[in-house]
């Protein structure tokens, strides 16, 4: 990332596709909560919220590059801002 002003808003952003997609109030995630344990996400939607990322962004996340356990809120606002960097 380039700046912190645009990691926060890659995080806002991030944050509002997961609220979204996960039907959790966006006020109540922390970098903490755990996507599948804390927020209920099974394998379908964690697919579906990739799809939404993508669709957000602008750019296609590998689903293959997602752990299968121990994915929080940081993690995927990270492996976003990541991502984002090695397109540009």
């Amino acid at each position: 990332m380039e700046t912190t002003g645009e990691a926060f808003l890659v995080r806002e952003r991030v944050c509002a596709v997961i609220a979204d997609t996960l039907c959790v109030a966006a006020d109540k995630l922390v970098g903490t909560s755990l996507i599948a344990e804390d927020l209920g996400a099974d394998s379908m939607k964690v697919i579906a919220l990739m799809i939404s990322l993508d669709a957000e962004f602008d750019v296609e996340f590998q689903i293959d590059q997602i752990p299968t356990t121990g994915v929080t809120v940081d993690w995927v606002c990270e492996f976003v801002a990541a991502t984002l960097s090695k397109d540009r």
